[in-house]
């Protein structure tokens, strides 16, 4: 069911997305018929903002679990290395073409 609302909420905030962009150009366009200064509309903003809200969480905690998948084991700490030990870009060797000259 979570999983079910995770994927049906992107979608919902671009369909009110939507509404808002429409109502907006609408309102412009002729004064009269209040669509911005309406009490839908307000409803609407507020789904608009609580869906905003719940997407950004769930976002952050999917990217915040994936991090912590994919960071080895030891990578958090710190480990000494002799000062004469070389880098391990500089203990890679070049591959060789098999040409010679």
């Amino acid at each position: 069911m979570l999983d079910r609302l995770r994927r049906l909420l992107p979608h919902a905030a671009i369909l009110i997305c939507n509404m808002y962009i429409v109502f907006f150009l609408i309102d412009r366009v002729n004064k009269a018929m209040n669509f911005i200064d309406n009490g839908l509309t307000k409803g609407l903003l507020l789904a608009l903002c609580l869906i905003g809200l719940w997407n950004a969480w769930s976002l952050s905690r999917r990217s915040r679990r994936g991090r912590r998948n994919r960071m080895p084991a030891g990578r958090g700490r710190t480990e000494a290395r002799p000062a004469n030990a070389p880098a391990r870009e500089a203990r890679r060797q070049p591959r060789s073409t098999g040409r010679t000259a």
